[in-house]
Protein backbone atom coordinates (compact mmCIF):
# COMPACT_ATOMS: atom_id res chain seq x y z
CA UNK A 1 0.00 0.00 0.00
CA UNK A 2 0.77 3.48 -0.33
CA UNK A 3 2.07 5.53 2.31
CA UNK A 4 1.02 9.17 3.30
CA UNK A 5 4.46 10.73 2.42
CA UNK A 6 5.73 9.09 -0.91
CA UNK A 7 4.15 8.15 -4.12
CA UNK A 8 4.30 5.29 -6.31
CA UNK A 9 7.92 5.73 -7.18
CA UNK A 10 8.96 4.46 -3.61
CA UNK A 11 7.61 1.28 -4.89
CA UNK A 12 9.45 -1.33 -7.17
CA UNK A 13 7.51 -2.71 -10.14
CA UNK A 14 6.43 -6.06 -8.65
CA UNK A 15 5.22 -3.86 -5.53
CA UNK A 16 2.58 -2.17 -8.19
CA UNK A 17 1.85 -5.12 -10.02
CA UNK A 18 0.90 -7.23 -6.87
CA UNK A 19 -1.01 -3.92 -5.54
CA UNK A 20 -3.24 -4.02 -8.38
CA UNK A 21 -3.65 -7.62 -8.27
CA UNK A 22 -5.12 -7.63 -5.20
CA UNK A 23 -7.04 -4.36 -6.40
CA UNK A 24 -8.18 -6.63 -8.73
CA UNK A 25 -9.25 -9.51 -7.28
CA UNK A 26 -10.89 -7.25 -4.48
CA UNK A 27 -12.95 -5.69 -6.68
CA UNK A 28 -14.18 -9.13 -8.86
CA UNK A 29 -14.80 -10.59 -5.35
CA UNK A 30 -17.28 -7.38 -4.63
CA UNK A 31 -18.37 -7.66 -7.62
CA UNK A 32 -19.55 -11.70 -6.96
CA UNK A 33 -21.24 -10.46 -3.77
CA UNK A 34 -23.20 -8.25 -5.26
CA UNK A 35 -24.36 -10.73 -8.25
CA UNK A 36 -23.35 -7.94 -10.53
CA UNK A 37 -20.00 -10.04 -12.65
CA UNK A 38 -22.20 -13.43 -13.51
CA UNK A 39 -24.82 -11.64 -14.28
CA UNK A 40 -22.45 -10.02 -17.07
CA UNK A 41 -20.65 -12.88 -17.70
CA UNK A 42 -24.20 -14.69 -18.63
CA UNK A 43 -25.00 -11.63 -20.78
CA UNK A 44 -21.82 -11.39 -22.60
CA UNK A 45 -22.10 -15.49 -23.26
CA UNK A 46 -25.11 -15.88 -24.52
CA UNK A 47 -25.74 -12.99 -26.63
CA UNK A 48 -23.43 -13.78 -29.39
CA UNK A 49 -25.56 -17.04 -30.05
CA UNK A 50 -28.48 -14.87 -31.34
CA UNK A 51 -27.93 -14.80 -35.07
CA UNK A 52 -29.68 -12.37 -37.91
CA UNK A 53 -32.84 -14.50 -38.38
CA UNK A 54 -33.30 -15.15 -34.48
CA UNK A 55 -32.89 -11.49 -34.14
CA UNK A 56 -35.82 -10.50 -36.64
CA UNK A 57 -38.27 -13.25 -35.07
CA UNK A 58 -37.03 -11.27 -31.79
CA UNK A 59 -38.33 -8.37 -33.47
CA UNK A 60 -41.59 -9.23 -34.67
CA UNK A 61 -41.96 -11.32 -30.96
CA UNK A 62 -41.70 -8.79 -29.48
CA UNK A 63 -43.53 -6.17 -31.60
CA UNK A 64 -46.59 -8.69 -30.58
CA UNK A 65 -46.30 -7.87 -27.15
CA UNK A 66 -46.87 -4.31 -26.50
CA UNK A 67 -46.34 -4.39 -22.67
CA UNK A 68 -42.50 -4.87 -23.52
CA UNK A 69 -42.36 -1.50 -24.79
CA UNK A 70 -45.69 0.95 -24.83
CA UNK A 71 -45.39 2.83 -22.15
CA UNK A 72 -48.77 3.81 -22.38
CA UNK A 73 -49.98 -0.04 -21.87
CA UNK A 74 -51.60 -0.43 -18.46
CA UNK A 75 -49.61 -2.98 -17.44
CA UNK A 76 -46.27 -1.44 -18.35
CA UNK A 77 -44.95 -1.45 -15.02
CA UNK A 78 -45.99 -4.77 -14.27
CA UNK A 79 -42.68 -6.50 -13.93
CA UNK A 80 -44.15 -9.89 -13.64
CA UNK A 81 -46.29 -9.51 -16.74
CA UNK A 82 -42.81 -8.49 -18.29
CA UNK A 83 -40.68 -11.68 -17.07
CA UNK A 84 -43.94 -13.66 -18.09
CA UNK A 85 -43.58 -12.15 -21.64
CA UNK A 86 -40.21 -12.47 -22.03
CA UNK A 87 -40.22 -16.34 -20.61
CA UNK A 88 -42.51 -16.92 -23.83
CA UNK A 89 -40.28 -15.35 -25.98
CA UNK A 90 -37.03 -17.09 -25.35
CA UNK A 91 -39.38 -20.39 -25.68
CA UNK A 92 -39.96 -19.66 -28.71
CA UNK A 93 -36.42 -18.65 -29.86
CA UNK A 94 -34.88 -21.71 -27.48
CA UNK A 95 -32.62 -18.74 -26.30
CA UNK A 96 -32.23 -17.75 -22.62
CA UNK A 97 -33.98 -14.78 -21.36
CA UNK A 98 -30.64 -13.14 -20.43
CA UNK A 99 -29.85 -13.63 -24.24
CA UNK A 100 -32.93 -12.12 -25.63
CA UNK A 101 -33.33 -9.30 -23.43
CA UNK A 102 -29.50 -8.16 -24.22
CA UNK A 103 -30.48 -8.49 -28.06
CA UNK A 104 -33.53 -6.37 -27.61
CA UNK A 105 -31.63 -3.26 -26.03
CA UNK A 106 -29.03 -3.43 -28.04
CA UNK A 107 -31.62 -3.02 -31.48
CA UNK A 108 -33.23 -0.93 -29.51
CA UNK A 109 -30.25 0.80 -28.66
CA UNK A 110 -29.18 1.63 -32.45
CA UNK A 111 -32.34 2.06 -33.59
CA UNK A 112 -32.42 5.05 -31.33
CA UNK A 113 -28.89 6.21 -32.51
CA UNK A 114 -30.11 5.98 -36.03
CA UNK A 115 -32.96 8.26 -35.80
CA UNK A 116 -30.73 10.55 -33.68
CA UNK A 117 -28.62 10.49 -36.20
CA UNK A 118 -31.00 10.82 -39.01
CA UNK A 119 -33.06 13.77 -37.25
CA UNK A 120 -31.39 16.48 -38.72
CA UNK A 121 -31.65 15.37 -42.47
CA UNK A 122 -35.36 14.85 -41.53
CA UNK A 123 -35.62 18.39 -40.73
CA UNK A 124 -33.21 20.33 -43.05
CA UNK A 125 -35.42 18.65 -45.95
CA UNK A 126 -39.02 19.55 -44.12
CA UNK A 127 -37.47 23.01 -43.92
CA UNK A 128 -36.39 22.86 -47.74
CA UNK A 129 -39.39 21.97 -48.83
CA UNK A 130 -41.35 24.18 -47.08
CA UNK A 131 -39.99 27.51 -47.70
Amino acid sequence: MYSSGSCSSDLTASADANFLLELINELIKSLYFLKIYPYYKTAMTFYTTLNREQRYNLIELVKERPVLYDKRHRLFRSVKEKEYRWKEISQLLNKSEVACKKAWKTIRDQYNRYTVQMAPMWVAKFVFVHL
